[in-house]
């Protein structure tokens, strides 16, 4: 009898050990992708791959950019950062927009570079689940000299 109740002690233990293994080994909550400017194939022109398989959650996507620049070559670029994004469904659908990052709404700044951090949709329920493909061309990249990529980051809620 001792022996079985030690055999389940043991049991237990080793369960409670492995349950933040499996934790461990989930999913994360939110991936990112940053593509460099100098590798892209086509100049201003960044592809992604939207993972949006899950029906059970909400997505978050955030875009994000930097621009390395003195004060006075930042001070002469446009107000606003033009994009031009475009969406493909798994299924083959497609959708696009222009949005504009306003070029003074960096989140953070140095005397050499501002990041910017814009958040582009919130609670995103996919029309179709799967992997969609988002093409974000910056119009006239040349005007944003010291601009570093383009980067998404998608979060699962």
């Amino acid at each position: 009898m001792k022996r079985n109740i030690r055999h389940g002690i043991i049991a237990g233990m080793v369960c409670i050990m492995l349950i933040p293994v499996f934790l461990c080994c989930s999913e994360p909550a939110s991936s990112g992708t940053f593509i460099k400017s100098c590798d892209t194939e086509t100049p201003g022109l960044y592809p992604f791959t939207i993972d949006m398989t899950d029906s059970l959650c909400l997505y978050d996507m955030t875009l994000y950019t930097r621009i390395d620049a003195t004060e006075k070559r930042f001070a002469r670029m446009p107000s606003g950062i033009p994009l031009d994004i475009r969406l493909t469904s798994p299924g083959g659908k497609r959708y696009a927009e222009t949005v504009y990052i306003p070029k003074e709404g960096f989140s953070m700044m140095t005397s050499f570079s501002r990041e910017y951090e814009m958040p582009y949709r919130k609670n995103i329920r996919p029309e179709e689940y799967g992997i969609w493909k988002m093409e974000i061309e910056i119009q006239d990249e040349k005007d944003f000299p010291g601009l570093r990529g383009m980067g998404i980051k998608v979060t699962r809620k």
